[in-house]
């Protein structure tokens, strides 16, 4: 066995399963499971099985199985006849001098099950007795298992060989069959429970395709790449197989299948096979295509035929000593230098950003010669500049350079805010909006208020917000009505913009306006006459004057006064009789339709004068 064979089958033992998917697991240290499958080809029946333990393996080796079959009734699940054997001897492993009479020198598979099975140990002996022999000895015996289900899933006849497959070619295609398979290792030595598997003659299946392959080119290689997911249970391995750019004179890459070394849990995250093939030279086109073999032995059709080869990767040497100066406000240059120029080199990119790390945008469309080393910038030219130059070559590689800095001293302010704008909810909720300004290197705004227009406006913001919206929370139990706001810009310099025109909103009036109160009251035998003190509301609008007859009846206006009211602070009621009690109250409103309510109530008797 050649160290590249024993490799492939090192990742087998580390990270591949055996392809049989196991009845139970039993972790009792003398008992195992037998685990079979089987398939139909219409007029035969193969049947595959293994131990699940590699001690009951190597005593299975020498004892051997015995294959038993029984007929499920049409339609029923019930088995119709007993079971019979159906082998004609217990299957066991075959000697190692049948296995060289039966199989050539080159036979790789039978080579790996006889060394498993009879090749001497690789523990010393002197090893053996101590703990860490044993654990080798453990070790050892595992992989001489997977070795040979390995080989035993590859090669029928390795199969046959190991005693562990049987083709059943007394069927009929209408019936439906169960099948048996017992281990004779007595119970006392090693319990083995015994394997089922049912198979349908008529239920022929095809192999199936091979997943759809892809190609990368790399540096004098090839990696490819297919879905391992599309096929888990039907693929145990596959063969790379390489032709001319025609896709013909196919030769195999890998003389061993390739398996996936990657744990079955882990499939949902890692599911790619991945084999990179190494080539002589670049852009020399080859064709690949990839054939699945199932546990069965069986090789797959060939899959899609992709063209890849080999690509540059190898980018050219950076430019060096990058320095990026500012000619003035609106000019940056960026000079740099470049020893070696390679055969294949195209030129260099210039590409700029307003952070060390990025996102840069290229600033020249086609490359710059390699005769030249400066750029002037002149678009676009910001506070904090970062420059980076990239050298490429022909075959797209490119290799981007230190990142230079450039400053620009910014005493220029962003310009007046504009279309500021709001509202004030009931619940004291102050919602302002204005437009974006686009100024390149604008910051942000900030937010001012005052209680009146002539007063010192208060900063709201202490940072400048990134956002053209703001909402402010006011108490809208106050004596003043409105509020006043304005909006400054703040470039990334800190220069700050002339304040925006200022917008006055008005307060949401939720406090009643004061009681008027009466002053005095004079009655002559024809008329009443009232004085009193006004609201001291500065937002009363009105009063309205009521009278009635007894604390009974209702409130009756007899007078209303608008806004010139206010002055007026007396009322004369002539329509009034001798002997009748009167009583009068006030009420006022404010312009937002508040009442203060009635006032306290005055009473007056018109006298008779005869």
């Amino acid at each position: 066995m050649n160290r590249n064979t024993l490799t492939i089958l090192l990742i087998f033992l580390l990270f591949h399963p055996y392809s049989l998917s196991l009845a139970q697991e039993d972790n009792s240290p003398r008992k195992a499971n037998i685990v079979a499958i089987g398939k139909s080809y219409g007029d035969s029946i193969v049947v595959r099985w293994a131990p699940d333990k590699p001690a009951a393996w190597m005593l299975g080796n020498s004892h051997g199985y015995i294959v038993e079959r029984g007929i499920i009734g049409v339609d029923t699940n019930f088995v119709q006849a007993e079971f019979q054997i159906i082998t004609p001897d217990t299957l066991r492993t075959w000697s190692l001098e049948r296995m060289r009479n039966y199989f050539g020198p080159d036979d790789q598979f039978a080579a790996i099950t006889a060394q498993a099975v009879y090749g001497e140990s690789f523990v010393p002996q002197t090893q053996q007795l101590g703990t860490e022999g044993i654990f080798d000895l453990a070790k050892e015996q595992e992989n001489r298992y997977s070795f040979s289900l390995f080989a035993a899933d590859n090669a029928p006849m390795v199969a046959n060989a190991l005693g562990l497959r049987f083709m059943d070619k007394n069927i009929k295609s209408n019936e439906t069959y169960i099948y048996r398979i017992t281990s004779t290792i007595p119970d006392a030595m090693y319990k083995v429970d015994t394997g089922y598997v049912v198979v349908a003659a008529a239920d022929v299946e095809e192999i199936p395709p091979p997943p759809d392959l892809n190609a990368v080119g790399l540096e004098n290689a090839v990696e490819l790449e297919w879905d391992a997911r599309l096929h888990l249970q039907a693929f145990t391995g596959y063969y790379i197989e390489k032709g001319n750019r025609r896709g013909r004179n196919w030769e195999r890459v890998n003389s061993m299948p390739l398996i996936l070394a990657t744990p079955e849990e882990a499939y949902q995250e890692a599911y790619l096979y991945a084999y990179t093939d190494s080539l002589s030279e670049n852009y020399k086109p080859v064709t690949y295509r990839i054939r699945g073999i199932t546990p069965f032995g069986e090789l797959s059709e060939p899959s899609n035929e992709v063209l890849a080869y080999g690509r540059d990767r190898t980018p050219p040497s950076p430019a060096v000593n990058i320095n990026a100066v500012n000619e003035s406000q609106q000019s940056i240059t960026v000079t740099w230098e470049k020893s070696t120029i390679e055969d294949d080199f195209a030129g260099f990119y210039v590409q700029k950003a307003t952070a060390p790390d990025g996102p840069f945008i290229f600033l020249n469309e086609a490359p710059i010669s390699a005769e030249l080393n400066s750029y002037t910038d002149e678009t676009n030219i910001f506070n904090e500049n970062y420059y980076q130059v990239v050298a490429v070559d022909t075959a797209g590689n490119a290799a981007p350079s230190l990142v230079a800095y450039a400053v620009i001293i910014d005493s220029i302010p962003p310009s007046k805010p504009y279309g500021l704008a709001g509202n004030i909810d009931t619940a004291g909720i102050v919602s302002l909006w204005w437009e974006t300004g686009n100024e390149p290197d604008l910051m942000g705004y900030r937010v001012f208020f005052a209680n009146q227009a002539d007063h010192e406006f208060t900063n709201l913001s202490p940072y400048p917000l990134q956002d053209t919206l703001f909402t402010d929370t006011i108490v809208l139990q106050t004596l003043t009505e409105e509020i006043f706001y304005k909006v400054v810009a703040v470039d990334q310099r800190f220069n700050h913009s002339i304040p925006s025109d200022m917008i006055k909103l008005k307060k949401p009036d939720i406090i009643p306006p004061v009681m008027p109160i009466f002053d005095d009251l004079v009655v002559t035998d024809t008329a009443v006459f009232l004085t009193w003190t006004n609201s001291t509301s500065n937002d009363v609008v009105y009063n309205r004057l009521y009278r009635r007859v007894s604390d009974e009846s209702d409130w009756e206006m007899i007078h209303e006064a608008d806004t010139g009211f206010r002055t007026s602070r007396s009322f004369a009621d002539h329509e009034v009789e001798a002997k009748q009690i009167y009583y009068y109250t006030l009420e006022a409103f404010d312009d937002d339709g508040l009442s203060s309510g009635k006032c306290l109530p005055v009473s007056a008797r018109v006298y008779d004068d005869g």
